[in-house]
């Protein structure tokens, strides 16, 4: 589990991962602060602080590398804003192995109900539908994805370029390009709450209303540099690269309608837009009207 500046509501999330694991991981990217006192409560789990924002790939990364990681059955990925519903694991691990009987899992993740816009989501337009109220995807979320060390071994598990937004999506596209597959299971129903809210936007092309999360003005760096670094990348489908495009675009152009918003989300945006494009890794550093990655 990945955390950065966590509250009682995320402690409450994390005893309802430890009940259903072996053991919980729990990483903290919250600059020079240690939380291990608010999880103390918490059983089956260890607590790092890293100090620093090392960005969801890398935070991962270090942390594989444990040996509960290599000698698990399973290796499941969180983020603090999901609340997981009972027997989750359990249902996961049975429907991986179900799977994996005829196909080749790269991973596997949930249906997910979005706290912010109240829609059930997680199988994709255009997924063919297994066995088992499965459906083969291109890419899953992070939060609840399921996986094998050994798996996430083959292809050089997470991509550290990636510091956070379509951190899971690269990795999904990675596992598909090494000749996995991945899934999605209607049997997992997941409550999840993506960004700080979530709006409606007008399609004109497809003329209906899509809905597009709504996040801190300053993660609109993260998502349009690392969508920038996507579009680089040879084993990311056209169709893949316009919907990052579209989705980049689509995030700016909320932001510029919120009057107090504008001129910081357009700031962030062309630094994103422009670190992307030189291939800057690491989180962001604000100094004065300076910023920088590092």
């Amino acid at each position: 589990v990945t955390l950065y500046a966590p509250d009682e509501q995320v402690v409450k999330n994390v005893q309802l991962i430890a009940a259903q694991v072996t053991e919980v991981l729990l990483i903290d990217n919250t600059p020079e602060v240690d939380n291990a006192a608010l999880f103390s409560t918490v059983t089956h789990a260890r607590y790092f602080a890293n100090s620093c924002n090392l960005g969801l790939s890398a935070a991962f990364n270090r942390y594989l590398q444990l040996e509960v990681c290599k000698s698990s059955d399973y290796v499941i990925f969180f983020d603090q804003d999901t609340q997981i519903v009972d027997k989750q694991v359990e249902t996961l691990t049975r429907d991986f192995e179900i799977l994996k009987r005829t196909h080749r899992v790269g991973y596997l993740g949930p249906c997910f109900f979005d706290t912010n816009s109240q829609r059930l989501l997680g199988v994709p337009e255009g997924s063919r539908a297994v066995e088992n109220n499965c459906f083969s995807v291109r890419a899953t979320i992070t939060s609840s994805c399921v996986s094998q060390y050994a798996i996430l071994k083959e292809v050089g598990f997470w991509n550290e370029h990636i510091f956070l937004d379509y951190a899971d999506l690269e990795l999904g596209w990675r596992l598909v390009r090494a000749g996995f597959e991945n899934f999605v299971t209607a049997n997992v129903q997941m409550r999840h709450r993506f960004g700080a809210g979530a709006r409606q936007l007008y399609n004109p092309f497809k003329r209906r209303y899509a809905w597009i999360s709504v996040h801190q003005p300053v993660r609109l760096y993260y998502q349009t540099r690392d969508g920038t670094k996507l579009l680089r990348y040879s084993y990311v489908r056209r169709r893949e690269k316009i919907i990052v495009i579209k989705e980049v675009l689509a995030r700016l152009l909320l932001r510029l309608l919120q009057l107090d918003e504008r001129a910081r989300a357009l700031s962030y945006w062309g630094r994103g837009l422009y670190d992307g494009i030189r291939g800057i890794d690491g989180a962001l550093v604000t100094k004065g009207n300076r910023r920088r990655a590092v």
